[in-house]
């Protein structure tokens, strides 16, 4: 019976397939997104290798040399180079990898330009946040 009455709306029948179309390829989509801040906006994955490439080098040092870079409370360490001094910044909200196996993780990302990154996503959802600043006068603000 609803077939006999798609053929007489065509317009019918192609909103459905469109959202079976548009289903079937949104429950694919969970990895994808991006991380924004103000105006800009990355990939997610471009943010997500940096991401693995931090964690991939404070995870042999030990826990007291990652120490500095865990989730206190409201505070996150600030790595300002590889091997350069860090800061604790009031970053209200976030939980760390290494802490924490909370859906909503924060990380601190540096890339070759001195970049400052504090981020936050929750693993859950399409939405995602980055915001990044590069460092100052001796200070680093996020």
């Amino acid at each position: 019976m609803l077939f006999t009455h798609l053929k007489k709306t065509p317009l019918l029948l192609i909103f459905i397939q469109v959202m079976l179309i548009s289903v079937v390829f949104g429950l694919g989509t969970g990895n994808k997104g991006t991380f924004v801040c103000g105006a800009k906006s990355h990939p997610r994955s471009k943010v997500e290798r940096l991401v693995q490439k931090f964690a991939t080098k404070l995870k042999p040092l030990g826990e007291e040399a990652r120490k500095p870079f865990l989730y206190k409370g409201n505070l996150l360490g600030i790595m300002t180079r590889e091997n350069g001094p860090y800061y604790q910044k009031q970053i209200v909200g976030l939980r760390s990898r290494f802490t924490s196996k909370s859906s909503n993780k924060s990380f601190i990302i540096l890339d070759k330009d001195r970049v400052l990154a504090a981020v936050a996503f929750n693993s859950g959802g399409n939405t995602f946040t980055k915001c990044s600043t590069k460092l100052g006068k001796g200070s680093a603000v996020v």
